[in-house]
């Protein structure tokens, strides 16, 4: 949740420009979303390494719970960044 919404205080005026120019959704957010694959992949590789259980199924599901939160944080974040810079002007 806070790296998402850092990124989107960050770079608020990329992710207008994105977005007024009809970016897909992944093209606007695949930093997002790769930086959440990312930390899942070392996740997975210290579960994989130090475990000899499997855990597989469950780093599975948090990815896709991490993906669906991400993008519901997205569509919020994305709402309230557009009125706040239409309020301040670009």
């Amino acid at each position: 949740v806070q790296s998402i919404y850092l990124l989107f205080q960050r770079s608020r005026f990329e992710y207008f420009l994105k977005k007024a120019f009809g970016h897909t959704f992944l093209q606007k957010y695949k930093n997002i979303f790769l930086i959440l694959l990312l930390t899942n992949i070392m996740e997975l590789t210290a579960c994989f390494l130090f475990l000899s259980t499997g855990f597989y199924y469950i780093i599975l599901g948090k990815l896709i719970v991490e993906a669906l939160l991400a993008k519901g944080l997205i569509a919020y974040f994305e709402r309230r960044n557009v009125s706040t810079i239409l309020k301040e002007g670009v």
